[in-house]
């Protein structure tokens, strides 16, 4: 064999060796890069949706606010205990047992085909039990659960591996001549242990941080934007159970507050609505901010550490649910305006 062919052999098999390393690579999935929003089936009521789950191929929001008007024209805030749950593809909601107290502002999770609903308040009480409601039963019923150590409300968390964790939200008596106080600490409950009840595994990394949202993924609890003293941040954290630390990451890229967030697998995150800033209390005649109702989208992408804007909501909209199935996000009722009003409509997002 001549010199030449000698090294023409090596050339290519060297070129076939490199090819076939490339195939045999492990393929990760890219994150979504684009989004579509369409109009989804409307809810039987208009509320707040804040805890809301998506359990197996259905969505299910317990409890939330909604405004009654009166025969004066004056308007009540009044507190829910209805539940509803829509299948992926069906084109209207299907009533679930209503939830044994008023919920507003309480927090849903979903392990398997039960979903874990702890906290949230009513008119005068705040609650601090956990109930359990397992789909997967024809005459499903809310099943009490370990309760929280304090009544609590307004909290944010995410689920990663069977464990629950909840962050922040206010915790105390919100009736009258009650205490309350910011939430300090996260809290967890291991779904595969329910006899060990709530444990603590952090403190929050901001004691004056309210409204924030969250979303658990890649084994770490993210935290995003909030309200401090009235004014929406863009703050961002993730938390690593296993050492209880908080770690900065990359700030959102505007300010926004009790909006929602949601996990699209293990590469990314969807932060959508919330309440932005819209004049600073210097250029104001009373001193006070002007907020806004937000209809920006946002994917935060992971491993990049890193924000893409993505295409915003149809309807500006806070305090609304927010779950992903299969590629599909759906948004979920909410606050519309600022004059004390929600919204029972419902946006469907499609990832590319």
């Amino acid at each position: 064999m001549t010199a030449s062919r000698k090294g023409f052999d090596v050339l290519t098999y060297t070129i076939l060796f490199a090819y076939l390393a490339v195939l045999l690579l492990p393929v990760r999935a890219e994150p979504p890069r684009r989004m579509q929003w369409t109009w989804g089936p409307v809810m039987p009521a208009a509320k707040s949706c804040r805890a809301t789950a998506a359990v197996g191929h259905s969505v299910v929001t317990v409890g939330g606010t909604a405004w009654e008007t009166l025969e004066n024209e004056t308007k009540v805030k009044r507190w829910l205990r209805c539940a509803y749950r829509l299948d992926v593809g069906a084109t209207h909601w299907a009533a679930l047992p209503d939830y044994p107290f008023a919920a507003g502002y309480g927090f849903a999770a979903a392990v398997g085909n039960e979903i874990y609903v702890c906290g949230g308040r009513g008119t005068k009480r705040g609650n601090a039990e956990t109930f359990v409601l397992d789909l997967a039963k024809e005459s499903a019923s809310w099943e009490p659960g370990p309760a929280l150590p304090l009544a609590r409300w307004a909290h944010v968390g995410g689920v990663i591996d069977g464990v629950v964790y909840i962050a922040g939200g206010v915790q105390g008596d919100p009736g009258p001549g009650g205490e309350t106080m910011a939430a300090p600490d996260v809290l967890a409950l291991d779904t595969g242990d329910i006899a060990a009840g709530w444990t603590k595994v952090a403190g929050m990394p901001s004691l004056d941080l309210e409204w924030p949202v969250a979303a658990a993924t890649d084994g770490r609890l993210f935290l995003f934007g909030g309200m401090r003293a009235g004014v929406p941040i863009a703050e961002a954290f993730a938390l690593d159970p296993g050492t209880g630390r908080w770690t900065p990451i990359h700030p959102l890229p505007l300010g926004l507050g009790s909006g929602a967030a949601v996990a699209i697998g293990d590469g990314a995150i969807l932060v959508s609505g919330g309440s932005a800033l819209a004049v600073p209390a210097a250029l104001t005649p009373d001193g006070k901010v002007r907020n806004i109702i937000a209809a920006n989208s946002f994917l935060y992408h992971v491993r990049q550490d890193s924000y893409q804007t993505v295409t915003p909501l149809l309807q500006a909209t806070l305090d609304q649910g927010l779950v992903h199935i299969n590629g599909t996000v759906v948004s979920i009722g909410g606050e519309d305006s600022p004059y004390k009003t929600r919204s029972d409509l419902v946006q469907i997002g499609t990832l590319r």
